[in-house]
């Protein structure tokens, strides 16, 4: 998958390009020569309020950002790994800002944990 990814980035996003890597995938950036276009490395519901996914939206159409790395989390996952996250306040943090911030952008290619979202013309 992550080759796979590669060949995309390869293709379509020339280096310095500003591409999300969400909620967290930070180390994309600088593996492919790519440009966060947040100010977060990462940007995890829940950690994160509101607001700042609001910017984050806004900045996504400011900048004209044409795609999202996508990678979904497992609930299952996070909750093993970080058993002292509060994993239903987190689960309705993440399932209500997700579709927001997606909301321009549409799935074009999804393989193993990752997907890439590009945005609407």
């Amino acid at each position: 998958e992550v080759n796979q990814l590669h060949a995309f980035v390869e293709e379509h996003c020339p280096p310095g390009s500003a591409i999300l890597a969400y909620p967290y995938f930070a180390r994309i950036y600088s593996l492919e020569h790519l440009h966060n276009p947040i100010d977060r490395p990462i940007l995890l519901p829940w950690l994160y309020k509101e607001e700042e996914f609001l910017n984050c939206r806004q900045r996504l159409t400011q900048q004209n950002v044409p795609y999202i790395f996508y990678r979904p989390l497992s609930m299952e996952s996070l909750q093993r790994d970080y058993p002292n996250l509060p994993i239903q306040e987190f689960r309705d943090a993440y399932n209500r800002e997700w579709p927001r911030l997606a909301s321009d952008y549409q799935p074009i290619w999804s393989k193993g944990g990752y997907q890439i979202w590009q945005r609407k013309h």
